[in-house]
Order: structure tokens, then C-alpha cells, then sequence
């Protein structure tokens, strides 16, 4: 009887959580290295309307899928609001797609209520982001709202173009609304063997090209060719790879050879090529994958890699091995560094940020960004398609807009990212002269 009474129960709560939520849906997508800021503020607006979170807690910033209900817009409308952060290249993709409506997965009211998430859940499982398909607690739909941390020229998926998976993509209206830090980062151990930390600009494109440099092109010292160093990195999703290959002044589809680690008690055991695979509709060919998180990218740089360790497809170095990639500033945590990532400067230039992991403070790496002396960070954009984003849609963009652009460049809700007004230089593409 209590059983039938606590079903029946559930059921009402959903029935009643659907109705109340029977209004529009604005889905919102894009970048990894975003969705700290973006996260943020869409918390201070709307906390109390938070209904399910990927994240451990209510107000996680690295959460990768929220959904909110009844949220009040500044035109008197009512939305729902669900995020799904796919990475900024699949953002890019299905908020341009048009007619050709390109899905992702977002969690959906009708689904989580049949689940009994008819009350605000954190630690809900969240969409898969790698196969982008429909689950238990989501539905495949168009990415209305973007967020992107690279120009539309930069994309796969250029607007007015046909893309390599033979679609045509929408220009869109894309907004600045802040500056995100990138980094090159090293594994546990690296600063032993390069104390300076440098990395210059033609040796991290030959890691990433080549898969591995030897330790003397590094150092410049002879004692230390027995030393290799293995890049890891990014998907074809990802912004952040967009702009490292910008920074590098390489090209959005230049071949890179990644290596996947596994990991065993905080140890890498063995290293593989990515294994080829198909992402938004385009083929990758072995060892030009990447992870989908600059959160896992991160994670790897706190293990050491053991002398012994397999490298399948070439040979590991006999003095020492690192891994060496690259990562917007949000993901290098105090808690990652302590671990032992190291943050690496770039063409001996400090980005933001090595030894103030608070970011409370205004540090000589956000000096650095500012003048146009560290050139390793890109634009935060948010994007519509001005033809088809609705008008509850663009009211819901301009708030965001405006309140993201508000925050100082040490507020905690923006930080570690920088307010556009603070930048004394500025740049028209992606890598391009400040």
C-alpha cells in the first residue's frame, strides 16, 4: 500500500512539474573551457531555478549538463533553460546548422521527471557528449544559444561554407563577451629536468605534430636526448585546440599525433595513439583524437610516467619520459598543480596563472595577457542564429551577455577569465597579430 501511495506520489510530482515547465526550452552549448564563467553566471541568475546538475553540488562550475526551470527573462517571459557543454566546435556546429538541424543531447523535463527528478539533483548522469546520443534522461535537439572560445573563421564550420561532412553552415551573430587564458602544461616531475619551464613556440608544434620531441631540442643540453617528451591534447571539438593551433600559427585541420595514457595508482603504465574515430560527422586518423575535457587533459599532467612504461607504435625515452599539452587556465586548479601538473611558460612569457592559484589577485600573467605579451588566449563568444533564435532565445542572450561582460577579471565567478575592458590590445582572428 505504501509502495502503490509513493509511486502514485512520484507520478503527481512529475505530472506536475511537466505542466508547470510546458514553455519554451532554450538550449544552450558550446565550449568545455566556457562553462566555468558561463556555469557562474548562469547561477547567479538563476539558482533557485536549478532543477538537475551533472556536477557533485548545486553550484559546480565544472558541471557539463544543468538544467533549469521557470526562469524569468528581463522581456517578462518565462523560459526553461537546459546546457549541455559539448566543446566549442559541436556548439559551433548544430547552433549553425539551420535547416540541417544538427542535434546534441540535453537533458529532457519529461524524462527527468519520469525518473523522480522532480526536485533540484545533483550528480546526474550526464549526456554522452562522445557519441552525442539520445539517453534515459535526454533528448537530442538544435543548440540555440552558443558559447565558443574561437571565431566562427577559425570553425570547422565557417558560415555560408560546405564543411567536410558535407553540410552548409549558417554565419552567425557572435558576441565577445570576455578573454580565456590558455596554457601549455607539463606532467609531474617535467621542472626537474627543464627547470625553466619554457616552452617555445616551434617546439610545441613539433610535439603535437610529431607526437614526441627528445629532451636536448627542449633544453638545449646533450645529456638530456635519452629524455622524450609525448603530447596529449584536445579532440577535433574542441576550441582550445583551435587555439593552440592558432597560437602556433598552425591551421584548425593541421594532423596532430596524440597519445592516450592509462593510468594505474597515480602512475602511467602505457601510452597509445588515439584510436581514429568520427566526431561531428568527420573522420580522424589514428593518433589525432583527443580527449573530450581539458578537466581529463589536466588530470593526466599529476601522474608520473613510470620508467617502464609501453608506448606502443615507437620507443619510450631511457632517461625519464613526460607528457606534455594544453588547456584553458580554468582547468589548471590549485588542486591539479599540487598534485604536480606544471604550468609551462610559452616563448619564456608567463600566462595566467603559476603561483596565484586563487586568482584573487591581478598577476603578472594577466599583466602579461593584457599588453599582448603572452599571445596564448582567445575571445569568449556567445552565438545565435539571427534568423531562427527566437525572441525569448536572443532576451535570454543579451542578459547573459550583459552580466558576463559586468564581471571583473578577479570576481570568482568570471575568474581565472579576463573582462574584455581590461585588454589594451586586441585581435580581429584567432592567433593573429594584437
Amino acid at each position: 500500500m505504501k509502495h502503490t501511495k509513493s509511486i502514485l506520489m512520484a507520478a503527481a510530482a512529475a505530472l506536475s512539474i511537466a505542466s508547470a515547465s510546458a514553455q519554451e526550452v532554450v538550449y544552450i552549448t558550446g565550449a568545455t573551457a566556457f562553462r566555468s564563467a558561463a556555469n557562474n553566471t548562469l547561477y547567479s541568475l538563476y539558482s533557485n531555478n536549478l532543477l538537475a546538475s551533472s556536477g557533485s553540488s548545486a553550484t559546480d562550475a565544472s558541471a557539463i549538463a544543468l538544467y533549469f526551470t521557470n526562469c524569468a527573462l528581463t522581456n517578462g517571459n518565462i523560459v526553461d533553460l537546459a546546457v549541455t557543454w559539448t566543446g566549442s566546435e559541436g556548439g559551433m556546429q548544430t547552433v549553425a546548422s539551420g535547416t540541417n538541424n544538427k542535434r546534441v543531447p540535453f537533458y529532457d523535463l519529461a524524462k527527468l521527471a519520469s525518473n523522480n527528478i522532480t526536485t533540484r539533483t545533483t550528480g546526474v548522469a550526464q549526456p554522452d557528449t562522445a557519441t552525442m546520443s539520445a539517453g534515459p534522461l535526454t533528448s537530442l535537439q538544435k543548440g540555440i544559444i552558443g558559447c565558443s572560445d574561437s571565431f566562427q573563421a577559425s570553425s570547422r564550420f565557417q558560415g555560408g561554407k560546405k564543411a567536410s561532412d558535407g553540410a552548409t553552415y549558417t554565419a552567425l551573430t557572435l558576441v565577445p563577451v570576455g578573454i580565456v587564458p590558455y596554457s601549455p602544461i607539463a606532467s609531474k616531475g617535467y621542472a626537474t629536468d627543464f627547470p625553466d619551464r619554457n616552452m617555445t613556440l616551434n617546439n610545441m608544434y613539433q610535439i603535437l605534430t610529431a607526437g614526441f620531441i627528445t629532451g636536448e631540442k627542449i633544453s638545449g643540453n646533450t645529456n638530456k636526448t635519452t629524455v622524450k617528451v609525448f603530447a596529449t591534447g584536445r579532440n577535433i571539438d574542441s576550441g582550445t585546440r583551435v587555439i593552440a593551433l592558432a597560437a602556433l600559427k598552425g591551421g584548425i585541420a593541421d594532423q596532430l599525433t596524440q597519445w592516450k595514457p592509462t593510468v594505474t595508482n597515480a602512475v602511467v603504465t602505457a601510452l597509445v595513439k588515439h584510436p581514429a574515430t568520427t566526431i561531428n560527422g568527420i573522420s580522424t586518423s589514428l593518433g589525432e583524437g583527443g580527449e573530450s575535457s581539458g578537466g581529463t587533459v589536466a588530470g593526466y599532467m599529476t601522474n608520473t610516467i613510470a620508467t617502464n612504461v609501453t608506448v606502443t607504435g615507437t620507443s619510450r625515452g631511457s632517461g625519464g619520459n613526460y607528457l606534455v599539452g594544453y588547456v584553458s587556465v580554468a582547468d589548471m586548479t590549485a588542486a591539479r598543480v599540487a598534485a604536480g601538473l606544471v604550468p609551462l611558460k610559452f616563448n619564456g612569457v608567463e600566462g595566467r596563472c603559476y603561483s596565484n592559484t586563487n586568482f584573487t589577485t591581478l598577476d603578472a600573467g594577466y599583466t602579461n595577457i593584457t599588453t599582448g605579451a603572452y599571445p596564448w588566449w582567445g575571445y569568449e563568444f556567445v552565438s545565435y542564429d539571427n534568423t531562427l533564435a527566437s525572441v525569448n532565445a536572443k532576451a535570454f542572450a543579451n542578459n547573459f551577455i550583459n552580466l558576463i561582460k559586468s564581471f571583473d577579471s578577479t570576481n570568482s565567478i568570471i575568474a581565472p577569465n579576463i573582462k574584455l575592458t581590461d585588454m589594451k590590445v586586441g585581435r580581429t582572428v584567432d592567433g593573429g597579430n594584437q
